[in-house]
């Protein structure tokens, strides 16, 4: 019995001194150390609807006080993952509707130093309707008629 207990022991003692031995190498690998590091920020984005289709999103979030060009965002979108509020299908968005996009920006450092930014979307929440768009010239001329 006493025999099994040292085998044991010895086994043990084995394994936690080879578990520090591959700790020490690892950390001194270069391969290891020059692993990309991953930094994970949650952010949120409120905006009007300029695009949508199957996959896509882009929304229109404000304009540059520097240059007054607009910022746009656009983002990949996995149905099946993103979870939409306040709307039931994704159909029921159009262009123009306001929407909060949560999103996790992601930002992975090569070992080159270059910086790698993907946006993973988590949820679209419907906040407004987008004003009503005029159709055709007969109803552009009703409400130019209506506002006189």
């Amino acid at each position: 019995m006493q025999q099994y207990i040292r085998m044991g022991s010895a086994f043990l003692m084995a394994m936690v001194s080879s578990a520090w031995l591959c700790a020490d190498v690892l950390a001194g690998d270069p391969a290891v150390a020059a692993a990309p590091k991953k930094q994970v920020v949650a952010k949120e984005l409120t905006g009007e609807i300029s695009g949508i289709s199957g996959n896509f999103l882009s929304v229109n979030y404000g304009i540059d006080p520097a240059s007054g060009a607009g910022l746009e965002a656009a983002f990949v979108i996995d149905r099946k993952k993103t979870k939409l509020i306040r709307r039931s299908k994704w159909e029921d968005l159009s262009f123009g509707d306001t929407v909060l996009v949560a999103y996790d920006e992601v930002t992975q450092t090569r070992d080159d130093g270059r910086k790698v930014r993907a946006s993973m979307v988590k949820s679209v929440t419907f906040v407004q309707p987008g004003a009503p768009s005029l159709s055709s010239r007969e109803d552009a001329a009703a409400a130019n008629a209506v506002q006189k």
